[in-house]
């Protein structure tokens, strides 16, 4: 997300999850013990997702299809014209997996986010512009360094 690189707080994601932990465990714990894909390592007390080709095979087709369709159209050449579950098979025995994802989310994204962000400034500034149009006493005390 643009705004995530751009003006906003970095640890924003961490701050909400860290004071809620024990919730989000209470909330997923059940649906990440019933997937075969997630083993809980005990004595490290993390989880960790099967990165075998056959596992992460498993895990892209569940994602909604149209990532899975934009990553097909990141990784299938023009002319090719493969189907998306014979590209999702080829990303599972990549070793960049994740980051052909990372790619897909981010082309999804990157859009929204943008708008988004132009959004904010042009709201912002027109604000700002009224604000200072229609409350000029708003800035009475307002002194300037000199």
């Amino acid at each position: 997300d643009f705004r995530m690189v751009v003006g906003e707080d970095k640890t924003k994601v961490l701050n909400i999850v860290k004071p809620n932990i024990a919730h989000f465990r209470e909330l997923y714990g059940n649906i990440l013990q019933e997937n075969p894909q997630v083993v809980y390592k005990i004595q490290q007390g993390r989880l960790e997702i099967d990165k075998s080709p056959e596992g992460q095979f498993t895990q892209l087709m569940t994602l909604p299809k149209s990532l899975q369709q934009r990553i097909n159209h990141i990784m299938d050449p023009p002319g090719k014209n493969r189907d998306v579950e014979e590209t999702l098979l080829q990303v599972a025995h990549d070793p960049d997996c994740g980051e052909v994802v990372r790619l897909g989310l981010s082309a999804i994204v990157r859009p929204s986010s943008m708008r988004q962000s132009t959004k904010g400034i042009f709201t912002a500034g027109k604000n700002l512009r009224k604000f200072l149009l229609t409350e000029p006493a708003g800035l009475s005390g307002v002194s300037t360094p000199g």
